[in-house]
């Protein structure tokens, strides 16, 4: 018996959505800042990208073969960055309040791990904002203590504790952490064992 053959045929312009999805992106010409998927014909679009681009995007993206429906959510990217600010500024004041507790030296309190955990976190999502928004940050990690020692012995806890503080950020992925200098106000008012983590928002982008 001859063997039977079966033609599995696709129209030219196809309908797959990865297809539809890839030919949206060179249509369009979409920068990098803007995420493209489609999905039984619908066509979403979201990001940010210049104001023109969005314009004209939002015009000439329901004439793509096999588009059915847009949904257009890209954001003109001064609006976005004006947005990224003012998150970046929020989380620069959430950010101050998280103490790393320790019971002596750099022995961590309980729950002291959670806060680094959600801190490391809160510094990664600034530094995706700080790109968004065209800025730069200056992270200064700061030791501090309560014990009534001698100044001595209470700069050295605030300097190691600093350290400690710094390496466990960048074992989590966040880099460029600076130490406090002896004598920082904000370590001297403190009156806790502890560290934390001041960011610093630069006007332009390093």
């Amino acid at each position: 018996a001859s063997p039977r053959v079966t033609l599995d045929t696709v129209g030219y312009v196809s309908t797959d959505d990865t297809i539809i999805a890839r030919r949206a992106r060179r249509l369009l010409a979409a920068p990098p800042s803007v995420t493209i998927g489609a999905k039984d014909g619908a066509l979403a679009l979201a990001g940010h990208a210049p104001a023109a681009w969005g314009d004209s995007a939002r015009e000439r993206a329901g004439w793509i073969p096999g588009v059915r429906s847009v949904e257009f959510a890209v954001t003109p990217e001064a609006a976005a960055a004006a947005v990224a600010r003012q998150e970046l500024d929020a989380l620069s004041r959430t950010i101050s309040t998280r103490r790393i507790a320790f019971v002596r030296d750099v022995e961590l309190a309980g729950g002291a791990e959670a806060v680094l955990d959600q801190l490391a976190g809160e510094a990664a999502r600034a530094a995706s904002l700080a790109t968004t928004a065209g800025v730069g940050i200056d992270w200064t990690a700061v030791g501090t203590n309560d014990d009534p020692g001698s100044d001595t012995i209470n700069a050295h806890l605030r300097a190691l504790r600093a350290r400690w503080l710094a390496d466990a950020l960048a074992s989590h992925g966040v880099s460029g952490v600076h130490t406090a200098a002896d004598g920082d106000e904000e370590a001297l008012q403190a009156r806790q064992r502890g560290a934390f983590l001041r960011m610093r928002i630069d006007g332009a982008a390093h």
